[in-house]
């Protein structure tokens, strides 16, 4: 990775303009091309503007609620509609005709055996049960007959229904249409009132079985209801009344309640929706981009002064900002297309992958820009920004890192619990009572949580396009497992030992002066794999006699630089993240190899050196890791040659060799304050003497 300055003087300033014109203009052109209202609604709010006069005529629109209830009376006053089936009544009186003289005769044997000593004129009898049958059939069929008692149950708010025949329709009241069931009850209330005073004849009715001939004649028509009641939604007004220009609408300090919040908002999707000109389009547009320009200028100024290496690295910015151009867009694509609500977006996911690769403070701004230009364009602007400002805090508080997907799943739940609580509170504010808050929204909020956990497999996907690390990917590489430290483990087992002493000075450096701790070990780890390819050349994995006796110290030198670009190769050939390469190339920076410079000045001359072959390619550290890594690395190897680790030699030490690197400007790029080296010098002084502390002899036996 080329130093920050370096990069910026060649090409960054024309690429980030480029980049931040590209994010202005996508932005505005995403952006709702329509007027903004410049007042703030919220219900219980002292108004805090001047007396509003209604500047054009306009309606007051109905609420949803009313609507909504206006629907519901709609749907329950809409007569459902049934078609006559006009074939059923003659085809069932020609079966009754048919049959009715078998019937007849039957019933007469019965009545005969039941009742011997009866006197009775059959023909006479026979007529009157005829003329009663047709009479009872006749009126039930009149009425109508329907199997679909569902949907007269359904309707039993509704007094009226509409029978219609041969085209022709006609309302009757519901009670008096029939189902099979009552109908036959129907028909056995006549039997029993015009015929239980006589057994002869109640008997010959009942075995006549009138009741077979009963079957429905009329069917439900839904397709004609559904469009009745369309044609009554269709006449729906959703306005109720209208407001003169000139009209005082709300005074100054006025508290904004049901009623004049009703009007106030009526004037605002009027004052939006009313089609603008072409010069106040342009105007709008104008102050659209200038708007964006400001928000998105202090994004790239806060990345510049606070976050360099972010700023200075093109994939990472374009990486920062393609999230908030995304997330915008989201919210612009949602708008224009009507689809869902506000709540439904994942804001908080923004927060949640910022923080999981940089850290809390570029999360925040960022979210709180998003959100401030996303809240603009809808009406609840205060609301919607209150709570996902909040919720974002609340994802960047309780989600340090993405370490495991238990703390996912719980940042979930604590920013959907900040969502629904946050909400509840302004809604108590604004309605004074629980009963007053819908239930919908709180609906949006567990959804709105459910996206969220869209988090975890798009951190793996920024990884592998933005060469990004998350700490899951590290805690992987932490492991000495991994196949690359084995290879150093059992190739160079020397050098093993020492990175592992590197990493817990650097872990424990970078822990207490503010950092990715994480990220510091991991890089230690690796720092100096690539004396893998030759380990017999360095100190400490030597047995035996020395190679370099045999070199020059050129050769020698060359054999020494060279660990850095072999472990550059065999980092990539073994797809170590970029992050952790940086560790390799920048433990020695720009230093010089100096015990073999040294011995060639001695025998040659400074003059007569070139010092350029002594030299590491670099470059040097350019983050508190990278150089916190650099100096305990340095710091361990200077230890391994003192045989007394007492406070009064290992302090010495660590103070000669930590301002030996910043003297040769190897910490000109890194991020460290004096405060930050101090700490780091008292830290590398207890852990070494933690590390070499003496042991007891143990006495022989004697």
């Amino acid at each position: 990775m080329i130093p920050v300055e370096v990069r910026m003087s060649k090409h960054y300033k024309v690429s980030a303009l480029i980049l931040y014109v590209l994010a202005v203009v996508s932005i505005t052109a995403m952006l709702p091309k329509q007027r903004q209202f410049k007042y703030e609604l919220q219900k219980g709010k002292a108004w805090q503007y001047e007396d509003l006069y209604a500047p054009f005529d306009f309606v007051v629109l109905k609420t949803n609620a009313e609507i909504k209830e206006e629907r519901e009376n709609i749907y329950k006053s809409a007569k459902p509609y049934f078609t006559v089936i006009s074939s059923v009544y003659p085809e069932q009186k020609i079966k009754f005709e048919q049959d009715f003289d078998r019937r007849f005769a039957s019933a007469m044997d019965i009545v005969r055996n039941k009742y011997p000593d009866y006197q009775f004129d059959a023909d006479t009898i026979k007529a009157r049960l005829h003329q009663f049958a047709l009479t009872e059939l006749e009126f039930v069929y009149s009425k109508g007959i329907t199997n679909y008692t569902e949907v007269l149950e359904k309707e039993n708010g509704q007094e009226m229904v509409v029978l219609v025949e041969n085209k022709m329709a006609r309302t009757v009241p519901s009670a008096e249409v029939f189902t099979v069931h009552s109908a036959q009850q129907y028909v056995a209330e006549q039997i029993s009132i015009k015929f239980s005073s006589n057994p002869v004849l109640l008997t010959a009715i009942d075995y006549l079985n009138v009741y077979d001939f009963i079957k429905p004649n009329i069917e439900y028509d839904k397709t004609l209801t559904t469009k009745a009641r369309q044609a009554l939604e269709e006449q729906l007004s959703e306005s109720r009344g209208m407001v003169q220009a000139g009209t005082l609408i709300i005074a100054h300090n006025e508290l904004m309640n049901d009623q004049n919040l009703r009007v106030l908002r009526s004037l605002r999707r009027e004052y939006q929706s009313t089609g603008i000109s072409a010069s106040l389009i342009s105007w709008t547009l104008f102050g659209q981009t200038l708007l964006v320009a400001i928000l998105m200028a202090v994004l790239f100024a806060f990345l510049m002064l606070n976050y360099p290496r972010i700023y200075s690295h093109f994939r990472h910015l374009i990486f920062v900002v393609g999230l908030v151009v995304v997330m915008i867009g989201m919210m612009c694509v949602s708008i224009r297309l009507q689809v869902g609500h506000a709540y439904l977006l994942p804001f908080a996911i923004l927060p949640l992958i910022l923080r999981t690769f940089y850290d809390g403070h570029l999360a925040i701004i960022a979210h709180t820009l998003t959100v401030i230009l996303c809240g603009l364009l809808i009406s609840s602007g205060f609301e919607f920004i209150m709570l996902q400002t909040v919720a974002g805090m609340v994802a960047i508080f309780c989600l340090s890192r993405i370490a495991k997907r238990r703390q996912l799943f719980s940042a979930v739940l604590l920013v959907t619990a900040s969502y629904i609580i946050t909400y509840t509170a302004i809604s108590l504010l604004q309605e004074g009572q629980f009963s007053n808050i819908g239930l919908r929204p709180y609906m949006w909020f567990i959804i709105n949580g459910l996206f969220l956990f869209v988090t975890y497999p798009l951190i793996f996907l920024f990884e592998r396009v933005f060469g990004l690390v998350s700490d899951v990917t590290l805690l992987e590489l932490a492991d000495t497992n991994h196949p690359l430290l084995r290879e150093l483990a059992e190739k160079a087992p020397g050098t093993f030992q020492h990175v592992m002493q590197v990493a817990n000075l650097a872990e424990d450096a970078i822990r207490n002066i503010g950092g990715n701790a994480l990220m510091a070990r991991v890089g230690a780890l690796y720092h100096d794999v690539g004396k893998a390819n030759a380990p017999q050349f360095f100190i400490e994995n030597q047995v035996g006699a020395n190679p370099h006796n045999a070199l020059s110290n050129e050769e020698s030198a060359a054999i020494i630089i060279g660990h850095v670009k072999n472990g550059e190769t065999l980092a990539k050939s073994y797809k170590l993240p970029p992050r952790i390469i940086d560790f390799i190339t920048t433990h020695h920076g720009t230093d010089v190899v100096r015990y073999f410079y040294n011995n060639e000045v001695n025998a040659n001359g400074a003059d007569n050196v070139d010092v350029a072959k002594y030299t590491y390619p670099g470059p040097s550290p350019f983050s508190k890791e990278t150089a916190v890594v650099m100096l305990a690395d340095s710091v361990e190897a200077a230890s391994r040659t003192l045989k007394d680790y007492s406070p009064e030699v290992v302090g010495p030490l660590v103070d000669e060799v930590v301002d030996d690197k910043i003297a040769h400007g190897q910490m000109n790029h890194a991020d460290l304050t004096f405060r930050d080296i101090e700490t780091i010098k008292t830290i590398f002084k207890r852990k070494l003497q933690n590390i070499y502390h003496t042991r007891i002899e143990y006495p022989k036996a004697k």
